[in-house]
């Protein structure tokens, strides 16, 4: 009975070694970098067919809109802010005016965040936008 466990055993680990093998012949361990979900940077917008940032973000981060169109316990309704340097531009139809060529960095903070970095005293989520 003992033989029989260690050559299951071996069998297993052997069939998990062969796989391993097999998967290094095959292809690259190594993933692609994901985009991070709440960063854009201006790598990515360097070969984006869109013409603005708000056509950009509504293509590639839709989830920044929705998100921000939640019900708090209030049963207020958030909304997304933008922010341009790290002052206020407007609402996110502010975007439509920014080119993709002249952003550094694009970021999304929830309203938990925009409270604490924006001092946002409303119920907004920011979009803030690092010009180059």
């Amino acid at each position: 009975m003992r033989n029989i466990a260690c050559l299951v055993s071996f069998a297993a680990l052997m069939s998990v070694a062969a796989c391993g093998a097999k998967k290094a012949e095959g292809t690259s361990t190594t993933a692609a970098p994901r985009a991070d979900s709440r960063r854009i940077t201006a790598a990515e917008l360097a070969n984006a067919s869109q013409t603005n940032l708000l056509q950009y973000v509504q293509a590639h981060r839709p989830q920044w809109f929705e998100n921000a169109r939640t019900t708090g316990l209030s049963g207020r309704t958030s909304t997304v802010a933008v922010y341009l340097d790290g002052q206020r531009f407007g609402d996110a139809d502010q975007l439509r005016n920014l080119t993709l060529s002249g952003v550094k960095e694009v970021r999304f903070y929830s309203v938990s965040e925009a409270q604490q970095r924006f001092n946002v005293k409303d119920l907004e989520s920011v979009i803030n936008v690092v010009t180059k």
